[in-house]
């Protein structure tokens, strides 16, 4: 028996050694997800700090002395444009207009009079019956009235002037700030009263500066094209974003910081957009033309440089070093080192290989985002414009 099991475990003993010596079966190809490269015609944006305005601000003032007897707005509004906001007393300004009136009244009687005596002194004058001098001094005391009269008309409109101040109306549509005086309030005793102030907001405007060294280019650039499309991009817990265009380049520029002012009037119909905020201005000075766009997730970066790995027709790694761009949201420009049928590896990639064969299959995950989408749009209508 135990020679039995001696001579079996004998035997076994090659069959385990060529066991062991069989090569390992080859793993299968690496999953390679994959994606082509975008061609596309895109902004090309220079990026400023920016600080709106409103494109109208005006301060509401009491040009009159008076109380206030009405406030016919509440705080912080929406008014539209010859809305009453105020009214203040009326009573003295109305008396004294009715004076005017009366005054004015009484010198076009005087006047009358004096010109109808003028005409009598000019008929006795051809009888021979009054002196030349005594003709003339009618004709001067004529003109007397008619001075008096066009004093009065004076005085009159003075006096209506005075009595329209005292109902204070918006002069434009806007949004108005807080009043500063209650009802009963005495205003506009030691010179002009600020009662409140009044801001357009649609549109609106954002102003920035640009180093000088730049200026020559801008001009250039705004000679070439219809306009200047800028968007303005306003950072926070909701960031938004607003479309408007150039409008303004001051005429000088500041000796003392090298730069010069510039203003865009950007659309703003949901009044979203308050005077004072800071925010990113991208000026839009050309066009990156049929350019290649890859999202920056597949880039990789080493002592060489910036590389990504392509999948040639036999289905092998192949590194292609690029040269890069100007960024787009998540996306960059490649400028030169790729083609456009290029198939780009866009996932697993610290376990690609340079030469090794993969399994290919097509990426959807990076499709173009909704801005960028956006800024080609805004591209074609530029197109059209030229």
């Amino acid at each position: 028996m135990r020679l039995s099991k001696l001579l079996i475990a004998v035997n076994l003993i090659p069959l385990m050694l060529t066991a062991c010596m069989e090569a390992p079966k080859p793993l299968p190809p690496q999953n390679a997800p994959y994606l082509s490269p975008q061609q596309v015609t895109v902004p090309e944006f220079l990026s400023y700090t920016g600080i709106t305005s409103a494109s109208l601000n005006v301060d509401i003032i009491a040009r009159t002395p008076g109380y206030v007897e009405e406030i016919l707005f509440k705080d912080g509004q929406a008014v539209a444009a010859d809305q009453p906001l105020y009214t203040i007393e009326y009573t003295a300004n109305q008396v004294a207009a009715e004076k005017a009136r009366a005054g004015l009244r009484v010198a076009n009687a005087s006047y009358q009079q004096a010109s109808h005596d003028y005409l009598r002194y000019g008929r006795l004058f051809e009888k021979k019956a009054v002196s030349k001098e005594d003709l003339e001094n009618q004709r001067l005391q004529k003109e007397q009235k008619l001075g008096d009269v066009e004093k009065a008309e004076a005085q009159l409109t003075e006096a209506l002037k005075e009595l329209s101040y005292t109902h204070i109306a918006a002069p434009f549509a806007g949004l108005i700030s807080r009043s500063r005086y209650d009802v009963g309030d005495l205003v506009g005793v030691n010179g002009q009263t600020v009662m409140t102030s009044l801001v357009q907001l649609d549109p609106i405007y954002v102003n920035f500066n640009i180093a000088s060294t730049q200026l020559q280019s801008l001009l250039a650039t705004r000679a070439k094209q219809t306009d200047m499309p800028v968007v303005f991009t306003l950072k926070g817990d909701m960031p938004l974003e607003f479309k408007g265009e150039l409008d303004f380049v001051d005429n000088q520029v500041s000796a003392s910081s090298g730069t010069i002012q510039l203003r865009a009037t950007l659309a703003n119909p949901d009044k979203t957009l308050f005077p004072g905020q800071f925010g990113r201005v991208q000026l839009q000075v050309g066009r990156h033309e049929n350019v290649l766009l890859i999202p920056q997730a597949v880039v990789k970066q080493d002592l060489e440089g910036s590389y990504l790995f392509a999948i040639d027709s036999n289905k092998k790694l192949q590194r292609k070093n690029v040269i890069l761009g100007d960024s787009v949201e998540s996306w960059i420009i490649v400028k030169s080192g790729l083609e456009l049928t290029d198939r780009i590896v866009s996932g697993h990639l610290m376990l690609m290989r340079a030469g090794i064969e993969v399994a290919p299959s097509a990426d959807d995950n990076f499709p173009l985002p909704e801005k960028i989408i956006r800024m080609l749009s805004s591209v074609k209508e530029i197109d059209k414009g030229e």
